[in-house]
This record gives structure tokens, C-alpha cells and sequence, in this order.
């Protein structure tokens, strides 16, 4: 296995302050001694402390700071995808609306919304790690600001360490657009001078799509204010989450993405995304004009970005680079394949070995699943393998 190029600091949730835990008296009845342990989280934002979440705050700032390392990371789509991601050495799991959706065979268009990632985030919370962030795609949080905090504190109460939030329009549609179509840097040569409202990059009444598809559109600044807002105050008063705030106002030129930008960082966003940045030049003033805030960038293959890789990304100050179609482009290929081999095996002979049995048991769970059973047989008289005495 290739290993992850890039260092960061090791969760904090499971080092102890004390090395040598009080240990509380249990009689044998009452099965296993208790323990009290002292813990210290850093980066705390919340009123109730998530580890994860102080982890990944953690992991964003580290990664802010230092120009030779990067958190570059795919986007899943389901509990298997999630756990593949862990199990390859990445350092969090980043749920897309863009990966769900296409796991249910539908574009990313607004098909799905708060229950279906809420399930997402527990599948994927069962098969990784605890010590794994979960970051979750909220999409514009599903309708006004009320419904933004609700989303924040059911991701949270699901078990996400953080929301991407954006400002984006609300129910998603999509009309034809050929201006969407062109470079972004043709686009924002003449900024709209109704940034103030609601506005779309052409006249046709566009709505709210995957950043790098064509026909979206923004909400006002007002409206994105307080969607973030809204965020924030969900972390403030509950469980504490990773706001990461996405703005695709760069639709309507730089000074409006930046303005947006700015005033996300003011409200209390833990880390900034920018959508759409066309090339080097774009992404380096970004970082220079955002300077103090972790940024992430997202590279689609063949996309409105310049795909760089993440090396130079990090070069440039970006502490964050996600790439939401890789493995959604992988699961499309890899099952076309798959199809065409399996009919022209038909008339010739046995279907084509793509994995052997024993790969694919172990892929999907079950040596872990047989390793654990044990534990658990029994027979008349009781258990098998007792415990054993501590």
C-alpha cells in the first residue's frame, strides 16, 4: 500500500493527561473496574466538547501552518467507500452530497437532503475508526437559517466532526446556461452590480448545482450571512462541529467571493472554500487576500480548476484540498468493466476473476466479522471464552 505523503498530528482523544488512571473499586459482580480519565481537547469551539471535531479543527490549522504538508483527501459516498478511505491511510472522511447522490443513481441536483446524509454520517460512523473526523456536506442546509442550525446539530448529534455550509440557492434546479459552460475567468470579467440579491451567472433563473456544473446561482450576501450564522450557533449552543464555509459567488466576480469570504471568517467559520478558482494565480491571491484562516481547495479531473497537485497546493497555503469525483469516477468505471467482461465470459467460459474470494470477504468485513464472534460463543453452561480476570 502507497503511504499517505503527509504527516499530521496524532488524535488527542486517546492520550490521557495521567498516564496512570484512577481506577474505581467494582465488586465482580459488577463485571469490569471503571476508570476515571483526564483528557485535554485543543480547539475547542463548542459548548459540549467533541474530540473529533477538536481533532479536526486541530488537523486544519496544523496543516494552515506548515507549506510542506496538506490534508488531500477523496470524497465517499457510503460506509464501505468511508472505510476504504480509513483503511488507505487518510486522515478524515468527507461525506459529498455529489458522492451520495450518485451512489442513489441521481445527479447532484437536490434529490437528497437531511435524512439521507444523517444516515450516511451513522453508516459511516459504525465501520471507521472513533478517532476518525467525519466531515459532512450540508449542502445550503435545506432551506432558511432555522433550517441550516437544525442540519448542523443533526450532523453533529449523527456523529459528524464537521459541515461544509455554502451559499448556494435553495431548492436546486437546473435550466440550460452556455455562459456556465465557459472558463470561470470569462465569467467574472464583468462582475454583476446586483451582488446584493439573489442573481445567477445568466438570466435563466439557474439554482443550486455541484460548484463545477453548469446553471448555479447564489443567494444574497444577507442570506448567506446568516446562514453561517446560523451554523455557528448551532456549534456555540450544542455539540461542537468544523464549520467549513463555501461560497460560489465567484460567479459574480472576485471582490463579491472575497467580501463573502471575508465576512464568513467574522461570523466564526472555521475554515474558508472557495469555489472555482480558475488557476495558480487566482488560488495564490485567494490565500494571500483570506490570510489567518485555513482554506480548502477541491481539484475535479477535467473541472474549472487548474488541477495542481497537492504538493504545490500546499506550496501555495491552502491547508485543505478535497477531490469529490475520483472515486465516484473509480465505482463508474471499475462496475462498466466489470458488466462488459462478465457478458462476453458468457459464451466462452467462467466470469473473469476480479478479486479472489478471500479479498473480497476481508474487503467487505467478514474476517473481522469472524474474528469477533468468537468471543461470543457459547455453549449450556455459559460462555466459551470468559473474560478474563484484569
Amino acid at each position: 500500500m502507497t503511504p499517505y505523503p503527509f504527516t499530521f498530528p496524532a488524535p488527542t482523544d486517546h492520550t490521557p493527561i495521567d498516564p496512570s488512571p484512577t481506577i474505581e473499586p467494582s465488586s465482580p459482580a459488577q463485571g469490569p473496574q471503571s476508570r476515571t480519565l483526564t483528557y485535554t481537547l485543543e480547539n475547542v469551539r463548542g459548548k459540549h466538547p467533541v474530540p473529533q471535531a477538536s481533532h479536526l479543527r486541530t488537523l486544519f490549522q496544523s496543516s494552515r501552518d506548515n507549506s510542506t504538508t496538506i490534508l488531500a483527501f477523496p470524497c465517499t459516498y457510503d460506509g464501505l467507500s468511508s472505510r476504504l478511505v480509513a483503511e488507505s491511510g487518510f486522515p478524515l472522511i468527507f461525506l459529498s452530497g455529489f458522492a451520495v447522490s450518485s451512489a442513489q443513481g441521481l445527479p447532484d441536483t437536490g434529490y437528497i437532503a437531511l435524512e439521507d446524509m444523517c444516515h450516511k454520517i451513522q453508516e459511516t460512523a459504525r465501520v471507521v475508526p472513533p478517532s476518525m473526523p467525519i466531515m459532512v456536506d450540508g449542502d445550503t442546509g435545506y432551506g432558511s437559517p432555522m433550517n441550516v442550525k437544525r442540519t448542523v446539530e443533526c450532523f453533529a448529534a449523527a456523529g459528524a466532526a464537521g459541515v461544509m455550509i455554502e451559499d448556494q440557492t435553495w431548492p436546486k434546479q437546473h435550466t440550460y446556461s452556455a455562459l456556465a459552460a465557459l472558463p470561470i475567468s470569462i465569467q467574472t470579467i464583468h462582475p454583476s452590480p446586483l451582488t446584493q440579491h439573489r442573481t445567477t451567472d445568466h438570466p435563466s433563473k439557474s439554482r443550486k448545482g455541484c460548484g463545477h456544473t453548469k446553471g448555479k446561482s447564489t443567494v444574497s450576501r444577507g442570506e448567506a450571512y446568516a446562514r453561517i450564522q446560523a451554523a455557528v450557533d448551532a456549534r456555540t449552543q450544542g455539540r461542537d462541529i468544523f464549520i467549513l464555509a463555501r461560497t460560489d459567488a465567484l460567479i459574480h466576480g472576485w471582490d463579491e467571493a472575497m467580501t463573502r469570504a471575508r465576512e464568513f471568517m467574522r461570523l466564526g467559520a472555521d475554515a474558508i472554500f472557495v469555489e472555482a478558482l480558475p488557476d495558480r494565480d487566482a488560488m495564490r491571491r485567494c490565500v494571500q487576500e483570506l490570510s489567518g484562516v485555513p482554506l480548502m481547495a477541491n481539484i475535479i479531473e477535467g473541472g474549472k480548476t487548474e488541477n495542481l497537485s497537492a504538493a504545490e497546493l500546499a506550496r501555495l497555503g491552502f491547508a485543505a484540498v478535497a477531490y469529490p469525483w475520483t472515486l465516484v469516477a473509480a465505482r463508474l468505471k471499475a462496475t462498466r468493466e466489470a458488466l462488459e467482461g462478465l457478458k462476453r465470459s458468457f459464451g466462452v467460459g467462467s466470469p473473469p476473476m476480479i478479486m479472489r474470494y478471500d479479498e473480497v470477504c476481508e474487503g467487505v468485513g467478514f474476517r473481522a466479522y469472524w474474528d469477533a464472534e468468537t468471543r461470543y460463543e457459547f455453549d449450556e453452561e455459559g460462555l466459551v471464552n470468559p473474560p478474563r480476570e484484569e
